[in-house]
């Protein structure tokens, strides 16, 4: 797995997000959106993607979808043993108790070691923007946005700073109010901290098969069939 990775360069131009994968420097990205604005189909296309095109060990965490060739894990301790794969983490809340000071100490111990260079992991966190504090936002290399709440964002953290500097000048979907990041549902905008051009936005395809809502959500309201007046 070491040699395949280190074939591979930082991309000069993201074409599409899977691109962002073949930077063999990368370690951290962040993925980050309101509810209901598609993170997990971020997820899902990633890992369809890598796997049709690359050897590669995937785990993940929190997934509502079972994907093939996929391992999960349930654990921190199982999360700390992971080395040379992707590991995708989903609403990384539920796996970090973050409740009190040692919680946050054990959420950074634990994202120090499964980030170092010697695990040799790319590790995808997932999440709500007021989920990614200071330290984490700080370790990020690639912070993949979705539509977001600009209040949300934690105030004087890399990211907040960040998406505060972005000016949508040049963008075809992405734009930005007083209050919302905004860009239709198959969008992502991409932040690279350690390339140029550090913003980009990429279309990502709907995944419909690992679609939870849609496939398992039935509608709370059914139209009633009318009733044949002459009946």
């Amino acid at each position: 797995m070491n040699e395949i990775i280190n074939l591979f360069k930082a991309p000069n131009k993201i074409e599409r997000i899977e691109d962002i994968f073949t930077d063999s420097s990368l370690r951290a990205i962040g993925i980050i959106a309101d509810v209901n604005q598609g993170k997990s189909n971020v997820i899902y296309h990633c890992i369809k993607a890598l796997q049709e095109n690359y050897e590669v060990s995937i785990f993940s965490y929190g997934l509502h979808m079972d994907v093939e060739g996929m391992y999960k894990i349930n654990s921190i301790n199982e999360l700390e043993n992971i080395h040379d794969s992707i590991v995708f983490i989903d609403e990384f809340p539920s796996l970090f108790r973050l409740s009190n000071k040692r919680q946050v100490e054990k959420f950074e111990e634990s994202m120090r070691k499964v980030f170092q260079h010697t695990s040799n992991n790319i590790v995808v966190i997932c999440g709500l923007a007021h989920n990614f504090n200071k330290f984490l936002s700080g370790l990020l290399q690639v912070i993949i946005l979705k539509q977001s709440t600009l209040e949300d964002f934690i105030q004087r953290s890399p990211i907040q700073q960040a998406v505060a500097s972005f000016s949508p000048s040049g963008m075809k979907y992405v734009g930005k109010g007083s209050t919302l990041l905004t860009m239709p549902k198959n969008v992502a905008l991409i932040y690279n901290v350690i390339a140029t051009p550090a913003w980009t936005e990429v279309i990502i395809p709907h995944e419909k098969e690992y679609d939870s809502k849609a496939l398992f959500c039935q509608p709370i309201l059914k139209p009633k069939i009318a009733q044949d007046s002459a009946g």
